[in-house]
């Protein structure tokens, strides 16, 4: 049996002492989970059989549950005496708490000529892009330049064209994107106090998590919430983010550092599930890379609004358009934000997507529509941890038993369905038959829940779930031959996609010898292929490892690769499209 990762979540809620312990769970999601040591023995209650992806934040069990490790761990972190300069005895904020308006809003000073303005961060001496942004800034503020937009002097508005543009894919009806001068704006902020942590705190938690001699920080952090406009299928719609950066000591001018945007695991499907809803583990996914000296972008994702107004639509798990665009206008709306306050750190146009499991498809699709979405962002390089790029692919494996993989493809259709096509109707893949009617249990499911375990209630077997002829087509091979959702799954898988490939960046591709939600055998290919495709991969199999292990064994290979690819030293090309066997990553 696994353990269910719904239980870490609710018990560990009780501390921020230990909020650090649950990095797993919003980096990566719940996948693989954490293994008890009766790992062996037979499987038979099904909602306890699969180790899903998800987590739900209602279920509370006691701490008698633990195994002695993580007991130990959990007793010694509250007997510990938390610094003085952050008072941990009283309960966070919420979310009436916070001002919706900030009345200081000091304005950076942009009159400073360049060479007066400070090129050097923790990470070194930056390239021209620094010198490059100064020149960019205006009287109005922080402006990046968008290639192939017209502007006339002293107007309103300005012409612009894509260079690609959705086309009615998989028989939707056709739209236009929207300019980018109307998405990527602040629509709130506000700080979340309790996170202005100093380097000597943050470094006393990673000790106390396990991660002491891993992750070398370099400086404190704040961290803000944000709400901006973004758009889904051409009309402007609001989704939410958390910000990171570095707390660095007061100068005259700001300094300039590249961004991570830092794209979560799955957590749910719904506004209840988004990260930033939880502010005792949620802001750590922002906490982290602005330790490091980077601005930290952390988007929810569309459909998981963790504050102020609810999502206008449903969450649109592993569906590449919507993701990657929010994802870009979260950054574009976070640059605005930080113009507009005195944190003293501004960013340049380096933009690392960087991302497990959901958060690893995501990565990889950022990279994707970059060139034609937000091209102004300099993306050099991608780290993409256990992704499923190939959802057509993993399709095969997730769909032959009812087990943890059966529920992340179980959210992609449903997602998809919701998506591209809720006219159809379900019950021509899920199954309305079965000990449920599937048809209307699953969606609404979807809609409610953090915790995929609740998808398969009732259900012993596939054909529980499915009808007979989406089965075939899956064990077959031929999912491409299932209108429409064999169109959903190859648009939404990298090999397959229609949208052009135009970046030149670096990606790091880590999986999991042992994955049981993302099968590896098909990731090697579909890695193999990517190449094929132009893509410069640096591929990493961590031996022995699973779904959460893979990304957390390979923590020194990626700090590694992303020290080097901001200071622009790129991977020998032995090391580029060299799908090897597994190494140990640890």
């Amino acid at each position: 049996m696994l353990y269910n990762c719904t239980s870490i979540y609710a018990e560990h809620m009780i501390s921020f002492r230990i909020s650090l312990i649950l990095l797993p769970v919003l980096l990566f999601g719940c996948g693989s989970n954490v293994p008890k040591p009766n790992d062996d023995l037979e499987e038979v209650d099904l909602k306890n059989e699969i180790a899903f992806e998800e987590e739900t934040v209602t279920e509370e069990e006691t701490t008698d549950s633990f195994e002695p490790d993580i007991a130990e761990i959990i007793e010694a972190l509250s007997e510990i005496a938390i610094l003085d300069t952050l008072d941990l005895s009283d309960e966070p904020e919420t979310k009436e708490d916070f001002p919706s308006d900030h009345e200081y809003q000091e304005e950076i000073d942009d009159s400073i000529a360049p060479e007066e303005i400070l090129v050097e961060d923790i990470h070194g001496e930056f390239s021209d892009l620094t010198e490059l942004l100064v020149e960019l800034q205006s009287d109005d503020g922080f402006s990046p330049e968008i290639p192939d937009i017209v502007q006339e002097a002293g107007a309103d508005e300005y012409d612009f064209s894509y260079i690609y543009t959705p086309s009615g894919t998989c028989g939707m009806a056709e739209y236009d994107w929207l300019k980018p001068d109307q998405v990527g704006d602040v629509v709130e902020w506000f700080e979340l106090d309790q996170y202005h942590l100093s380097a000597e705190m943050i470094e006393f938690l990673l000790e106390q998590a396990g991660y002491k001699g891993i992750i070398q920080v370099k400086n404190g952090t704040r961290v803000f919430a944000l709400r901006y406009a973004t758009q889904d299928r051409g009309k402007v719609i609001e989704a939410t983010a958390l910000v990171g950066v570095p707390d660095l000591p007061i100068a005259e001018s700001s300094v300039y550092a590249p961004s991570v945007l830092v794209l979560h695991g799955t957590t749910g499907y719904s506004d209840a599930c988004a990260p930033s809803a939880d502010q005792i583990i949620g802001p750590f996914g922002a906490i982290l890379p602005a330790s490091l000296g980077f601005i930290s972008v952390a988007p929810d994702f569309l459909g998981m609004n963790g504050f102020g107004e609810p999502s206008e639509i449903e969450h649109p798990y592993l569906i590449g358009e919507p993701t990657a665009i929010a994802s870009l206008d979260s950054a574009r709306a976070a640059f605005k934000m930080l113009d507009e306050i005195d944190a003293g750190v501004l960013p340049d146009l380096r933009v690392i997507p960087f991302g497990g499991s959901q958060g690893g498809h995501a990565a990889l699709f950022v990279q994707r529509y970059a060139p034609v979405y937000a091209p102004e962002f300099d993306i050099d390089c991608v780290i993409a941890l256990v992704p499923p790029a190939n959802l057509a692919g993993q399709a095969i494996f997730a769909f032959n038993s009812l087990k943890s993989a059966s529920a992340l493809g179980t959210a992609f259709l449903t997602a998809a369905w919701f998506w591209y096509a809720p006219d159809l109707p379900a019950s021509d893949i899920f199954n309305a038959n079965g000990p449920k009617d599937y048809s209307v249990y699953i969606p609404q499911k979807y809609k409610e829940t953090c915790d995929a375990a609740e998808f398969f209630a009732g259900a012993k077997t596939p054909g529980d779930v499915f009808n007979p002829d989406f089965l075939e087509a899956v064990s077959s091979g031929n999912v491409a031959d299932l209108d429409p959702w064999g169109c959903y799954a190859l648009e939404n898988s990298l090999p397959t996609t229609q949208v052009p490939y135009l970046s030149d960046a670096m990606v790091l591709f880590v999986i999991g010898e042992n994955d049981e939600l993302v099968s590896n055998d098909i990731e090697e290919v579909t890695a193999s292929v990517l190449c094929s495709q132009g893509y410069k991969i640096k591929f990493v199999e961590c031996a022995g490892a699973d779904h959460a292990g893979a990304p957390f064994d390979s923590l020194g290979i990626q700090f590694d690769f992303l020290n080097k690819c901001v200071a622009g030293i790129e991977p020998s090309p032995e090391e580029i499209c060299v799908i090897a066997p597994p190494v140990q990553c640890e």
